[in-house]
């Protein structure tokens, strides 16, 4: 997969665990399919250990230089040590006040504890963008018990449609950011079935189901239309549903595989005392010939250098008509739906007339003569 680089500024350090700010300045987007199987580049513990580390070298020599430590918290948030990088971060800010690079990484400290309110309204002051902040307010309204609408806010029994309801290279820098924000998996595959991309949508719609998004029925109603209606997947499985949760799984847990291989071959090299960049680690992976799991890894839902075109495209894509369909395209749900007409129409009919009385068949009386001699 080819990568792409997003300019950020003042951009987000990637790891399995969220987004903080630090003084890198981009970071790279993967592929479409390998950001759906997260085999993409993320700093590991050891990287962050050794950065943690020479940031408080730095401070001994720099003891006012704000970015630095504004680094070391950083690192602190990724070591899942939010009270140290609170401390940190809250020398800082008494010394310049508002810096947005703070005040988004207090927000992370928030996001790290579980506080997605708290974490709005920091990156709010931060001002983060859009889809981050209504990717935190999705997380604080499922804190406070479930919702029946994705993170923008569009009720989940809704089809993709025929207009795209995102602009998607946000949603595509907002996975690399956070690729543990399972709603995104979702709106994805919504995203890429509204393209065409049939296949590469059932592959994100299974991630977001495996991660335990909490609409798992809407999900699966998802794989059924796909699978069913519009055609998807290879129709060699008695149960192509099941089989493709089974079979994705698995490519899923070999991507995982690839990604802690990563991490061993970042650890080696920080020991060897290289600071690598993303960029930089990818190459390296690829250098060792470090496989990744590939579209046409799970044959029964392969997909295609075509879908794979419609999925990078970043011009927009018209909608295919099977995304305007709606549930009421389901041919046995026709079916159904015309049965319930007509036993309502009946039953209407009925009260308006009255219900007819039974009442047994009256005997006729049997008339005997006798013969005469």
């Amino acid at each position: 997969m080819g990568t792409r680089v997003l300019a950020l500024g003042l951009a987000l350090a990637t790891s399995a665990s969220g987004q903080v700010w630090n003084s890198d300045r981009e970071i790279a987007r993967p592929g479409v399919f390998d950001l759906i199987t997260g085999q993409f580049p993320r700093h590991g513990r050891t990287y962050w250990e050794d950065q943690a580390f020479r940031c408080e070298a730095r401070l001994i020599r720099r003891t006012f230089d704000l970015q630095v430590r504004n680094d070391l918290a950083s690192a602190y948030i990724e070591l899942g040590e939010t009270g140290r990088a609170r401390a940190v971060l809250e020398i800082v800010e008494s010394l310049s006040p508002g810096r947005p690079d703070v005040l988004y990484n207090l927000g992370a400290c928030a996001k790290k504890e579980g506080d997605f309110a708290a974490a709005l309204a920091l990156a709010t002051r931060a001002g983060a963008d859009d889809l981050e902040l209504k990717s935190l307010a999705w997380r604080a309204a499922l804190a406070a018990g479930f919702s029946d609408r994705d993170f923008l806010g569009r009720a989940y029994q809704e089809w993709p449609g025929s207009s795209s309801v995102v602009e998607y290279e946000s949603l595509l820098a907002l996975i690399v950011r956070d690729r543990e924000f399972v709603d995104a998996y979702l709106v994805l595959g919504d995203e890429l079935f509204r393209r065409g991309a049939r296949n590469a949508a059932i592959w994100a719609w299974v991630r977001a189901l495996v991660t335990g998004h909490p609409a798992a029925f809407q999900l699966r109603r998802r794989l059924d239309f796909a699978f069913y209606v519009a055609g998807a997947g290879g129709g060699r499985d008695p149960d192509p549903v099941e089989a493709a949760i089974r079979g994705i799984s698995a490519c899923l847990e070999s991507a995982e595989e690839w990604h802690r291989r990563c991490e061993a071959i970042e650890r080696r090299l920080v020991f060897e005392g290289w600071q690598p960049d993303l960029e930089g680690l990818e190459r390296e992976c690829a250098r060792r010939r470090l496989r990744k799991v590939g579209p046409e890894d799970f044959p029964s839902v392969a997909v295609s250098p075509a879908e794979l075109a419609l999925a990078e495209s970043r011009t927009p894509v018209a909608a295919t008509p099977a995304a305007r369909q709606d549930a009421s395209s389901v041919p046995w749900l026709s079916f159904l739906s015309a049965a319930l007409l007509f036993v309502l129409g009946y039953g209407l009919s009925v009260l308006l007339r009255g219900i007819p009385r039974w009442s047994p068949p009256r005997e006729r009386p049997l008339n005997v003569t006798r013969a005469h001699a």
